[in-house]
This record gives C-alpha cells, structure tokens and sequence, in this order.
C-alpha cells in the first residue's frame, strides 16, 4: 500500500521556534500558578496576620524565586550534549 506510506523525515538541527514558545509557556504557567495560589486563601490560612499588600508581596517574592531556578536551571544545562 503505497498511497498511505509515511513520509520520510526531513533532518533538522534544532526544533525550532518551539523552543522558544515552550520556554514562554513555562513562564506563564508559573506566574499564573502563583496568582492561583495566591488567590486561593492558602496564603491567608498559613499567614493569618498578613495584608493584601503582604500577600501580594510575598506572592511576587515566591515568583521571583521560581523563574529565578528555572532560568538558572536552564543556564545550567547545555541545550547540546558535550557528547554529541
């Protein structure tokens, strides 16, 4: 059967712009992950004495944190392998 064979595939050197929007995305789940946690009430029910503002700042702060392991992460680790 002929007329449903797959194709070849066609070699590339990297994927492309792919990357690019998973990186994107991994940002956007983290600040949105951190807004929901934020306005879930966990926050208030581990700090009961905190503000708003606190909440807020503490929110923020946890962000920071995250996106600044992940970026150091991905500094970290080489995008090629030394072995190939």
């Amino acid at each position: 059967c002929m007329i449903f064979q797959r194709p070849f595939g066609q070699r590339a050197e990297n994927i492309g712009t792919w990357q690019d929007a998973m990186e994107v995305m991994g940002v956007i789940a983290v600040i949105v992950n951190c807004a929901l946690i934020g306005m879930s009430g966990q926050v208030l029910r581990m700090f009961p004495n905190l503000s708003t503002q606190g909440t807020i700042i503490l929110i923020v702060i946890l962000e920071h944190i995250i996106l600044s392991i992940k970026f150091g992460i991905a500094y970290a680790i080489p995008d090629v392998p030394q072995w190939v």
